[in-house]
């Protein structure tokens, strides 16, 4: 995505600190200190791996590093084909986009093309990116880094565990997703959620039958594939970067809130946090973070609203209706982490300014509180304050309980 001035000059500000080494960052003056954060193995096993896949199905433009153990940009000439990849997905979005208008007059169909074709478009804006983001890349090896820093590393905190089982089981879900997609493509291609349903007319699929298997398989190998990218651009953009860089700041934000009532951090360190907020939000505000806030709440509606209606259809879709009640608490569950992440590191750092307004006697720490402002994470020209996450949620009820109520 094209930077803005101001995202810029926060990349400068940032750029040596996040390129510094574990022990340069505990033992420097004024270099962003994350120290209570720090990656398992286990976590940087699923970053390799993710990044593998990625790498083999040419959907991100980082790979991994085996020489230096580290994440890096890919080269102009492996960037063409991450391009082309994405040529393909904006080719396969808009023939999503047209399939909604092939099932007027059934509702569910229409609502689970609709769906789809909400993924692909979400999946594009997370993936579209001229140039890539090193910032984010930069994040992702500092955290990762952190990991072999020091002996007495503390316990892994219950928020990882949580993001570590969404990691597992968006991986187990989308191959699942991706394989019954690619069977149903072969025998079954006229269902409104699959790519294929374009070609059909009246429940038939095309009118030349010696070349229909081909077709079909092509159809179910191009499923496979798409999905694959789907879920893996969902994991490496929502979760490694934008999910695990919103914990990094709870975390740390209450650490150092604590740290600081028993004086054992200065107001030097709260600094140090909002220039690891002013990274995550210019690596994510525009696109990532954005897309995220706009097409995740939305697929909320659309998973909810079908399952109920495939659970009160007469057709014995009960496998249907619970694999889409599965990806709805999935989903469900990385709204309230992102959402409500966010707004504790808002409502955190808002009591805190507040709270130790008197707490300084020095002239100079006076001045440098009064310039402290509260950690916010923004997405476009909004930020997450303390209401956002239960504003998120009751809009999705109202529009889901209105859209049942009008069907």
């Amino acid at each position: 995505m094209p930077y803005t001035s101001n995202n810029l000059n926060d990349r400068k500000e940032i750029s040596s600190s996040l390129a510094a080494s574990p022990q340069e960052l505990s033992n420097s003056k004024g270099i962003l200190t994350i120290s209570t954060i720090m990656m398992a193995n286990e976590d940087i096993a699923i970053l390799k791996q993710n990044l593998c896949y990625g790498n083999y199905l040419k959907c991100l433009p980082v790979k991994w590093d085996s020489v230096n153990g580290r994440v890096v940009v890919k080269s102009p000439r492996q960037q063409r084909h991450v391009i082309a990849m994405l040529m393909v997905h904006l080719l396969v979005t808009s023939c999503r986009l047209y399939s909604i208008s092939l099932h007027p007059s059934n509702l569910i169909n229409r609502s689970e093309a609709a769906f789809w074709a909400l993924v692909y478009t979400v999946s594009f804006f997370l993936r579209f990116e001229i140039s890539v983001d090193h910032g984010a890349v930069q994040i992702m090896n500092f955290l990762m880094n952190c990991n072999n820093f020091g002996t007495d590393s503390p316990p892994i905190r219950k928020v990882y565990l949580y993001i570590r089982f969404l990691i597992y089981a968006s991986g187990i879900t989308g191959l699942v997703v991706a394989t019954l997609l690619g069977i149903l493509a072969l025998f079954a291609p006229c269902q409104p959620l699959l790519l294929s349903s374009i070609l059909c007319r009246d429940g038939i699929f095309l009118d030349a039958k010696s070349s229909t298997w081909i077709v079909r398989m092509l159809y179910a190998t191009a499923e496979f594939v798409m999905t694959l990218n789907i879920g893996i651009t969902a994991i490496h953009c929502c979760i490694e970067i934008l999910l695990k860089g919103v914990a990094t700041l709870w975390i740390d934000g209450k650490d150092f809130v604590k740290r600081h009532g028993q004086k054992l951090a200065k107001i030097g360190e709260y600094q140090k946090l909002g220039i690891f907020e002013k990274c995550l939000n210019a690596c994510t505000r525009s696109r990532i973070f954005f897309a995220s806030a706009l097409g995740i709440p939305a697929a909320q509606i659309v998973l909810c609203y079908m399952a109920i209606k495939l659970f009160r259809s007469n057709e014995n879709d009960e496998y249907k209706a619970s694999l889409f009640l599965w990806v709805y608490f999935m989903v469900l569950f990385f709204t309230m982490i992102l959402f409500s992440g966010a707004a504790k590191i808002n409502n955190l750092s808002r009591d805190w300014i507040v709270s130790c307004k008197w707490d300084f006697k020095k002239k100079y720490e006076r001045a440098v509180h009064e310039s402290l402002a509260p950690l916010r994470l923004e997405y476009g020209n909004n930020f997450v304050e303390r209401l956002t996450p239960l504003v998120v949620q009751e809009f999705c009820m109202r529009q889901t309980i209105s859209g049942l109520l009008v069907a």
